[in-house]
């Protein structure tokens, strides 16, 4: 009997060890690293096993990426002038490598959902980090657990846009001004900054808010100005290079992007017609996505935006992270109005870079909750008056509740990326594939989604929407 008791107990030990807090980062990002490839594995099921992203607009990026290695910068098609198609302004350079190195037609894809894995993993890690200096290890466990369980994410993350890495960027700037900024340190802060705001012309206006705010904060405590805030400038500097970009080669300083996508580009429509369109758009996103009642596609439990603003009035009850709070939540509010100026295509694709920040919320409204249940069930068992802490198991039960709620929504984006694969590779690059193969070299082809059918078919096309196209 004793020989059996010397046996077992180290294996409790060490499984008690393997889930304690030092291990809690480890298992995160082999869970999105599994995430990753599973989604990976369901685009190559789809498209047949050949490899293709479940978006056509990536193989724009790509395009701009390849006329760049080939010393033809900014040009869609080789000799025409400069276009601002690409509002990812540093991601086709991030990009170049495999075209440097020989490397072309689909297999940059692997490169590109690489960069996307390691921003996934960034995503993952940062939510924990952020959301457990704000509120300890269970609100970092259910936040940085329900942004892997987010289905659009992962779907994105596997796209090869520059999406993904827009939201690893600004959940790593929004850590480092969590991290530094009390301590006087800004050069890291900086640095995220600027990836932030090259990234997304969003990234920008959100990081020179957040940093001309932060230059306020930190002026009305010291009374004071140091050298030290310049590198809060730098982001918004930075940020400033593609429109300064923009008006060299264009002579305009917008991105082609807005002016072809945008409904408020529209030169003949009213403007009540526009907000009426814009305020549709934002009333379908808060019931589908914030609300949860698009089942099985809106990342988010039913009726998790009430938790969520919950979250938000406990978060704002602190004093000591106060102000943080404040800049998390206008970046929120902030980037989600953003993005109700250009559509909601693909399962909202301008809104997922603030999924991290509305999950966070929600799951510091739902402890919560569960802490104001389990206290309410505690007195009622052991009377008024006994020391209160919440039940760890309580917690638990909570996080596997929302979890089994977030798993039809998990497993069917796994599905939307083979279906999507499927498409743009039977589609588009099928399609391409036919016109390189049975037009001349010196054909032009007009076409709707410019992106598959210019980079696979090598012909001059003309792009109907004028995105690629000045």
């Amino acid at each position: 009997m004793i020989a059996e008791e010397a046996v077992v107990a180290p294996r409790k030990i060490s499984t008690k060890r393997l889930l304690s807090q030092r291990y809690d980062l480890l298992w995160l990002a082999l869970g999105t690293l599994v995430v990753t490839a599973i989604a990976f594995l369901f685009g190559l099921w789809g498209a047949g096993g050949h490899l293709a992203p479940p978006l056509d607009d990536t193989f724009i990026h790509f395009q701009y990426a390849q006329q760049l290695a080939s010393g033809h910068p900014f040009q869609y098609n080789t000799g025409d002038p400069p276009s601002s198609g690409d509002s990812a302004f540093i991601y086709p350079f991030l990009l170049v490598p495999p075209y440097l190195l020989g490397i072309d037609g689909q297999k940059p894809l692997i490169y590109a959902d690489l960069l996307n894995s390691a921003a996934h993993l960034a995503l993952v890690f940062f939510t924990y980090k952020i959301a457990f200096r704000l509120g300890g290890r269970p609100l970092a466990l259910f936040s940085a657990g329900f942004v892997l369980l987010d289905g659009r994410l992962n779907y994105i993350f596997v796209s090869g846009m520059e999406t993904g890495l827009y939201a690893g960027a600004l959940a790593t700037f929004l850590w480092f001004w969590l991290r530094d900024v009390e301590d006087a340190r800004y050069m890291w802060l900086a640095a995220a900054g600027t990836l932030t705001a090259l990234l997304r012309p969003e990234g920008h206006m959100l990081v020179s808010m957040v940093c001309v705010l932060t230059a306020m904060y930190l002026w009305r405590r010291s009374k004071r100005v140091s050298t030290a805030y310049l590198w809060l400038a730098a982001p918004v500097l930075a940020g400033l290079i593609p429109y300064a970009a923009n008006i060299a080669m264009t002579g305009d300083w917008q991105f082609n992007t807005a002016a072809s996508k945008s409904i408020w580009y529209l030169p003949y429509a009213p403007l009540y017609e526009n907000l009426s369109i814009t305020v549709g758009w934002a009333a379908n996103t808060l019931k589908n996505s914030y609300l949860g009642l698009e089942i099985g596609r809106s990342p988010f439990v039913l009726m998790a935006a009430p938790v969520a603003v919950l979250g938000m009035g406990v978060a704002l009850r602190e004093t000591r992270y106060r102000f943080f709070h404040l800049l998390l939540m206008l970046t929120f509010v902030g980037g989600a109005a953003l993005a109700l100026l250009l559509p909601p295509i693909q399962f909202n694709r301008y809104f997922m870079p603030y999924d991290f920040i509305f999950i966070l919320y929600f799951s510091l409204g739902l402890i919560y909750l569960v802490k104001v249940a389990d206290r309410l069930v505690r007195t009622n068992e052991e009377g008024p008056g006994k020391p209160y802490a919440v039940r760890s198991q309580s917690l638990g039960i909570a996080g596997a509740a929302v979890t089994l709620l977030l798993l039809p929504q998990f497993v069917a984006y796994f599905f939307a990326v083979g279906d999507s694969s499927r498409d743009i590779y039977y589609q588009q690059m099928a399609f391409s594939d036919w016109i390189r193969q049975n037009t001349p070299p010196d054909a032009r082809i007009g076409v709707n989604d410019t992106g598959a059918h210019k980079y696979m078919s090598d012909r001059y096309v003309i792009d109907l929407i004028g995105l690629t196209n000045n």
